[in-house]
């Protein structure tokens, strides 16, 4: 009889122990940020420049990658100068590590110089190096976003203060990139570099898994049920 109870308290903890690890590891956010920006629409810039942003959220790390691919028929050529964005303040929050240049890094709390300039805000980090290095439509630059004080929310990316440029048409937007070496060919004074906004948006249920935990304790107790059956006949 001891043996039988000491056999049905084993599968109890076991299930409990297999319930508790599916929660802990299931509930970990996990959503998509990114977006497209745009730019330049003023007229002393050619059309057509643009760059995707994404990156997939696993509890608080994410990898954001900036893709120059969607202009590659315009802007062959085209190459990434700065990148610059906004999260939920302040800086000291996250880590961030660049992984492809490597030999790019991150600034804080940046201005942005030159056509982008900007009348309120300015960007809460920003992304350059070596020119040599610059990533173009063939090689997107690549970093990791760390938070430090536990897992990302949605509102960590999409409640980023707003950078508004000086130039009405321009706009704003808490992402922003400058290009340089763009296609000026049909594009009567216009200057080969310009500027992109956008804003971050997020998609997907920060609790995607949060199903699995229950599925797989209802399967656990139904298999510790089963076993409770077995010894009883």
């Amino acid at each position: 009889m001891q043996a039988s109870n000491r056999a049905v308290n084993a599968a109890l903890y076991l299930a409990m122990a297999i319930g508790f690890l599916a929660y802990t590891s299931a509930a970990r956010a996990n959503f998509d940020v990114g977006t497209t920006i745009y730019g330049d629409p003023r007229a002393t810039n050619p059309n057509g420049i643009q760059a995707t942003v994404s990156g997939d959220v696993i509890g608080n790390s994410v990898d954001i990658t900036v893709d120059l691919s969607p202009m590659a028929a315009t802007h062959p050529g085209a190459l990434l100068d700065e990148f610059y964005f906004n999260l939920v303040a302040p800086a000291s929050d996250y880590a961030l590590t660049i992984i492809d240049p490597a030999s790019w890094l991150v600034s804080t709390d940046v201005s942005v110089v030159g056509a982008g300039q900007g009348s309120s805000a300015t960007f809460l980090f920003e992304a350059s190096g070596v020119n040599a290095d610059r990533p173009d439509i063939n090689n997107p630059l690549v970093f990791n976003i760390e938070k430090l004080s536990g897992d990302f929310i949605q509102t960590d990316f999409t409640d980023g203060l707003t950078f508004n440029s000086n130039d009405v048409l321009l706009g704003g937007g808490n992402i922003g990139a400058h290009f340089q070496s763009l296609n000026i060919a049909g594009c009567a004074g216009c200057d080969d570099s310009g500027f992109a906004l956008g804003d971050w948006a997020a998609s997907g249920d920060p609790r995607v898994n949060a199903d699995a935990p229950g599925m797989i304790a209802l399967l656990s107790m139904g298999l510790l049920g089963l076993f409770i059956e077995r010894k009883r006949r």
